[in-house]
């Protein structure tokens, strides 16, 4: 079987394809061209019995075995240079894809020596598979270092303050300069803190709108960016306790380079609230108490709690807990509970009161109601206050 070089439907043809995105599909063509007919004997057409390097001196042609002028001379090698639209990203990576046609337009490939037609033709050539003799070599071009972030401390309880430093270099073979842009979108249980963000290169901002911190600047080979600043964990807290997950991504040129992610404990702790911050004489509403088990423990341990309630309230029925036992004595007005706690578990038990009728001569500004709590290790004193409104007299 013959490949006439001066035929384009019988000529070879290297394709060259790339997938900057690293998605799989290979988007970009960077070279299709003709071989040039001196590369495979000189005389303007390529037969499969032209001399061969024989490695494995087996008499026959085996993949990875290179054609020659004349046995044992190497052939004419191919330099191809191409540069990236912008660096490979880092945490993706970028592919190219090299393959050796049979046809114009690589309307037909050489897979184990037998050239055929693909089916359906209209599927881009790229997309096709196949190479001489089945052979694909796809090329992977690995990014930089990704942005960096940190959480200081990586464990905060409601209340205090994390401090993020983002750090994002530049490439050692970068030769060119690209628009920089940083995003850091805050998770929703963190709270920032005015005053605090700091860059010494670059321009950086917080939109209270997006809860975004954003920096923008060029960036090159040598380039390090810092970006510093806090945040602030509410007083009031899920009492499912997630952790402060925070993301940072990188774009260069608007095409993401890099993002990386940093995740902050938050520390368990003895809770109580009321679901209402504002009542009056009459109204009924619940308080809620958390007790988790102390973080320090490594197995089951005995916790307690007793919440005396204020003269104000008194209870209407009994409480719920999500474990141990709990109960409400009417006569002593108070809620008590106790019970095992895991590692890592917490109790929670709810209550509703009512508040009592008070002439407005003795009405309180506020209904302060303390509990006892006991975790196993320590024990705590969480409160709830509640503002007390009294009709006028």
């Amino acid at each position: 079987m013959r490949y006439d070089a001066n035929n384009p439907e019988e000529r070879l043809y290297v394709n060259l394809y790339a997938d900057w995105d690293g998605d799989g599909s290979f988007e970009t063509t960077l070279l299709s061209a003709p071989v040039d007919p001196e590369d495979f004997g000189g005389d303007g057409v390529y037969t499969l019995g032209e001399p061969f390097t024989d490695a494995n001196k087996d008499g026959v042609w085996n993949p990875g075995e290179s054609f020659t002028d004349a046995a044992g001379v190497a052939t004419r090698s191919f330099v191809c240079e191409f540069a990236a639209p912008v660096p490979p990203p880092a945490g993706i990576t970028q592919w190219v894809r090299l393959r050796l046609d049979y046809g114009e337009n690589a309307g037909q490939h050489i897979l184990r020596g037998e050239p055929f037609e693909e089916e359906p033709l209209h599927v881009p050539a790229k997309d096709r598979g196949g190479a001489v003799w089945g052979e694909v070599e796809d090329t992977p071009l690995v990014g930089g270092a990704p942005p960096i972030k940190l959480s200081i401390p990586d464990k905060a309880k409601p209340g205090e303050m994390i401090h993020y430093a983002i750090t994002a270099t530049g490439n050692a073979t970068w030769d060119a300069s690209y628009p920089g842009h940083l995003v850091d979108a805050l998770p929703e249980n963190v709270e920032f803190v005015d005053g605090s963000l700091q860059c010494p290169v670059g321009t950086c901002a917080y939109d209270p709108s997006t809860r975004q911190v954003t920096w923008d600047g060029n960036m090159d080979a040598a380039s390090t960016v810092n970006v510093e600043f806090d945040v602030r964990v509410p007083e009031v807290y899920p009492l499912d306790w997630p952790p402060v997950t925070n993301r940072i991504q990188l774009f260069l040129d608007k095409v993401l380079y890099g993002e990386a992610e940093v995740t902050t404990e938050v520390l368990c702790l003895p809770v109580k609230r009321a679901s209402v911050t504002t009542v009056q004489p009459g109204q009924t509403y619940s308080y809620t108490v958390a007790i988790p088990a102390n973080g320090s423990v490594t197995g089951p341990v005995e916790a307690s709690m007793t919440d005396p309630l204020p003269p104000q309230v008194q209870g209407i029925h009994q409480p719920v807990c999500s474990t141990g036992v709990c109960a409400y004595d009417q006569n002593t007005n108070q809620v008590i509970w106790s019970g095992l706690l895991q590692p890592g578990e917490q109790a929670i038990i709810e209550w509703d009161v009512v508040v009592n009728e008070l002439p407005p001569s003795s009405c309180p500004p506020e209904i302060v109601n303390t509990a006892q709590v006991f975790d196993g290790v320590e024990q705590s004193q969480p409160t709830s206050k509640v503002t007390l409104t009294c009709a006028p007299p």
